[in-house]
């Protein structure tokens, strides 16, 4: 029998902050909150807090995944986490 591997659940979490085209605005100037809604459609997008990092999301959608397999965390082997942004604080 040989080895293989099996997706048996999907999650995701989107962080609780929320920020506006008008704060983005504010922060890139007038205009590029309306280039981003007619690109993308976007209104406002989900922003880690200053005290979040990447592993922290991906835990809280492993966790999501997990139940929505309904299984045990135990019986996982391996996880992915392909993420282009450090976990690492910088100080």
């Amino acid at each position: 029998m040989g080895r293989y591997a099996k997706i048996t659940g999907a999650g995701q979490y989107n962080p609780e902050r929320l920020i506006t085209n008008e704060e983005i605005d504010e922060m890139f100037g007038a205009g590029t909150g309306d280039m981003i809604f007619n690109y993308v459609g976007a209104k406002t997008r989900h922003v880690m807090s200053d005290d979040e990092n990447t592993s922290d999301l991906a835990v809280k959608a492993a966790q999501t995944a997990i139940k929505n397999a309904n299984i045990s965390a135990v019986v996982i082997w391996i996880v992915r986490f392909p993420c282009k942004n450090s976990s690492v604080k910088k100080t």
